[in-house]
């Protein structure tokens, strides 16, 4: 017979495992308010000395774009990144995953111009990731730390920051 202390140990490590394991492979972003509670923007620029501005997540970590990707104005998104028998993408190019736990309403981040242009689709994994307007977005696990672009141009070019101009 089990005793309820026994039951409490079993329900509590298949809650811990369930919660860990399952979830899309990626970064988790950082609480989008900051300390005093005002919404903080999903998204921000840096600018690169030779390359000029790009798009980063909110703490300065470069997002990108995957060039095969299907992106058209009269269909769904599809991301093309994802983990099967023929590939792992996703685990060297994560999603920038919206994670709703905790984040304010949607209307409540768009601060900005450039926030304005993010929106969000849902993965066939059932995960929401964010898009550069109708482009999905990916951390490259190379990039260590804020500002680094070491993903730009890999795989023939098919990967690249989010160029946003002057």
């Amino acid at each position: 017979m089990i005793t309820i202390a026994a039951l409490a140990v079993i329900i509590a490590a298949g809650v811990f495992f369930f919660t860990k394991f399952n979830k899309e492979p990626g970064v988790n972003p950082s609480p989008v308010a900051t300390s005093d509670g005002s919404p903080k923007a999903a998204v921000k620029d840096m600018t690169h000395p030779t390359l000029g501005k790009y798009l980063t997540d909110r703490d300065g970590i470069t997002l990108y774009v995957f060039a095969d990707d299907e992106i058209s104005s009269d269909s769904p998104i599809v991301s093309k990144c994802v983990d099967d028998e023929f590939s792992d993408c996703s685990r060297t190019w994560p999603p920038y995953i919206y994670e709703y736990k905790g984040f304010p309403e949607i209307r409540d981040w768009k601060v900005d111009p450039l926030n304005q242009k993010m929106n969000l689709f849902k993965r066939r994994t059932n995960a929401y990731q964010w898009t550069y307007g109708k482009q999905p977005v990916y951390y490259y696990i190379g990039d260590e730390k804020p500002g680094d672009i070491k993903g730009h141009g890999l795989d023939d070019g098919k990967w690249s920051i989010i160029f946003l101009g002057d």
